[in-house]
């Protein structure tokens, strides 16, 4: 049946010789390696897979070539794309003939061969075989897409080929689909015809597809602003920029409800929302003893009073205060209605103290305050630790830490040991006493020391005195005499002391730096300083060597020569003997020695100038504060320089 139906088709075809157009002979093949990859374009209406058919042209302009047309038998199903050069038909596999016409052309009818593969391409060539047509010439132009946006995508064909602006070349006479889109704003499209002349520019101004939404919350500020479940803020809150559409705004607040609304954003547009929340608190203003924590719900809020809001219902009220029993109140609040709530002191918790001494009629001390004489029983002592002081003139004070329990006596028992009255004078008035180290009072004064050694001394700014006694229990001394005397200078350095001192230089050249050290000193220390001499210019045009060489020549000098000076270091310090401590010290140093041309140029000479590191190496001694410093300086071994310091020492208490 299928050898017939195409011998009726030869047939057919005998009557078209006076087609201009025809089937070029064995043009048609089938592209190896060539498959339908147009997605838009894969399968029929019978849901079948399209072969692709690249029609070649010859001696056909591309205007005859958009004119061609194309028909098959009722069974075939086919698009047509025009490309440059060639026509593209997607048509069925199982198609056995296609017939093309032209309107001027006359037509031609090619049967298939053999069967077509599904998805597979294939090509063949159209001709017009009358030598009467001529081929036109073809010109060019180019097409230019321009947008307003920077991340503007544009296609042309359908073929992505560029951001924000793009040109590309056709012959004239075609037509080409562009198209622009980018992200939050309306995608523009159109076809523009190729001809000749000035390039065919289309210049877009994308129209926004997005807004804003501006959120506010009443009555309170501050709530949590979610877009579409993501948090974007908090009220007041304005969105960054949304794509055109609907969107949930929630707010969320503690002590309020939750409220979500439905918010519409227009292109270019702010929407506000204003969204009212609903109260979920009671305003609650809380009392108690001054000194007792507040917890609600088993959460410290303060101490004495607490105002604020808390969600309604029942909650539990606390006042807590130590060796004291917890007040509780369970209050129900109701939405709506404040509540002033006062919670009940904290009840007192005893217990027995029952103190006695030896000798009796000492004076006892609980936490500081004093509360009767030994022997005492104490009934209203609260629970808990405490620290017991038992005093006697003539006698050591004992100090004892005791726990208090409930409903229990405690007993303390305490021996005090026997001292001894002491007179401790010096040869003035007014020198500070110690007693092992502990300040006293002035001189003259009376004291009770225990039995045993102690060591007195006594100072007045400038002189000190010290002496070890052995209190005894039967006889020895009761009265002690210092004369205080000046200190050595090898004492008062081993008291230790702070130091300023006003330093001045001078280098191998005579050049002189000015600065400031400051430190402090005991058996070892430390020590920062500073030297300049303000001469802070360190421009210079040429360098020489110490014969003032600049390069191959000797220039001609004014005379006139400047010095910059600059070091930045800090030390150590160490007590050599008595009031001599060793000074080492490290850090920045820079020195420039500079000429004047009679050109007007300035030289450095790089033989006396360094930068770099700067080393130093002295001692310090301390005239019971008048301090003598006397250091060695190199800058990165170049260039070397003696500096002295005087200043004042303030001796450490």
């Amino acid at each position: 049946m299928k050898r017939f139906f195409i011998l009726v088709i030869a047939l057919l075809l005998s009557f078209n010789v006076l087609a201009q157009i025809m089937v070029k002979p064995d043009s048609f093949r089938e592209v190896p390696g060539f498959v339908n990859v147009n997605r838009d374009k894969m399968y029929d209406d019978n849901d079948k897979p399209y072969a692709v058919l690249k029609i070649r042209t010859e001696k056909i302009t591309d205007k005859q070539r958009r004119e061609l047309l194309f028909q098959g038998d009722a069974q075939t199903f086919f698009e047509v794309e025009y490309n440059v050069g060639e026509v593209w038909l997607y048509l069925s596999y199982y198609a056995s003939y296609i017939k093309i016409s032209h309107p001027d052309l006359s037509s031609t009818e090619f049967v298939f061969p053999y069967d077509m593969k599904p998805k597979c391409g294939y090509e063949l060539t159209l001709v017009n075989k009358w030598d009467s047509v001529v081929d036109e010439k073809i010109e060019y132009n180019y097409l230019i897409v321009r947008a307003d946006q920077p991340h503007a995508l544009i296609y042309l064909d359908d073929a992505f080929v560029g951001e924000k602006e793009v040109s590309k070349s056709y012959p004239t006479g075609e037509t080409h689909k562009w198209r622009i889109e980018c992200d939050y704003y309306h995608a523009e499209s159109g076809v523009a015809e190729i001809i000749a002349g000035d390039p065919i520019a289309i210049d877009k101004k994308l129209r926004p597809a997005y807004g804003y939404i501006n959120v506010t919350s009443e009555p309170e500020s501050g709530a949590m602003v979610f877009i579409d479940g993501n948090k974007v803020g908090v009220t007041p809150c304005k969105s960054d920029r949304l794509k055109s559409g609907s969107y949930s705004v929630k707010v969320v607040k503690e002590m309020y409800n939750t409220m979500e609304q439905t918010v519409m954003v227009t292109d270019g547009n702010t929407t506000n929302a204003s969204i009212k929340m609903t109260a979920n608190f009671v305003d609650v203003n809380i009392t108690t003893d001054l000194q007792s924590d507040i917890y609600i719900d088993n959460e410290k809020k303060g101490k004495g009073s607490w105002k604020g809001r808390l969600s309604d219902g029942t909650h539990i009220f606390e006042a807590k205060k130590e060796s004291h029993k917890t007040s509780t109140k369970n209050v129900t609040l109701v939405r709506g209605k404040s509540e002033n709530i006062v919670i009940p002191d904290p009840t007192p918790i005893y217990g027995i103290l029952d103190v006695n001494s030896r000798p009796m009629g000492a004076t006892i001390f609980i936490d500081g305050k004093k509360i009767g004489t030994t022997p005492r029983v104490i009934t209203d002592i609260l629970i808990g630790k405490h620290t017991i002081r038992i005093e006697k003139d003539g006698y050591n004070t004992d100090t004892k830490e005791i726990t208090i329990i409930e409903k229990k006596k405690t007993d303390l028992n305490v021996t005090l040991s026997v001292g001894k009255e002491i007179t401790i004078e010096t040869n003035g008035s007014g020198d500070h006493i110690f007693v092992d180290g502990k300040e006293i009072g002035t001189s003259p004064l009376k004291t009770a020391l225990s039995y045993g050694k102690h060591t007195i001394s006594a100072y007045n700014g400038n002189k000190s005195a010290m002496k070890d006694i052995l209190v005894e229990r039967n006889g020895g001394i009761d009265k002690v005499h210092l004369v205080l005397e000046k200190e050595t200078l090898s004492s008062y350095a081993e008291t230790g002391y702070k130091f300023l001192t006003l330093n001045a230089s001078v280098n191998q050249y005579s050049d002189l730096s000015y600065g400031v050290t400051l430190g402090s000193m005991k058996k070892f220390g430390w020590f920062v300083s500073a030297t300049t001499n303000f001469g802070f210019g360190t421009s210079y045009d040429f360098e020489c060597d110490a014969d003032h060489y600049v390069g191959n020549y000797y220039p001609e000098y004014t005379g006139t020569e400047s010095f910059s000076s600059l070091s930045l270091m800090g030390g150590l310090l160490m007590r050599l003997d008595g009031a001599v401590a060793l000074r080492l010290g490290a850090g920045f140093g820079m020195r420039m020695k500079r000429y004047e041309t009679v050109s007007g140029y300035w030289v450095k000479n790089t033989d006396i100038s360094a930068q770099g590191l700067d080393l130093s190496l002295g001692l310090q001694c301390n005239f019971r504060g008048f301090i003598v410093s006397l250091d060695c300086v190199t800058t990165s071994f170049k260039t070397f320089e003696a500096k002295i310091g005087l200043g004042y020492g303030l001796k450490n208490k």
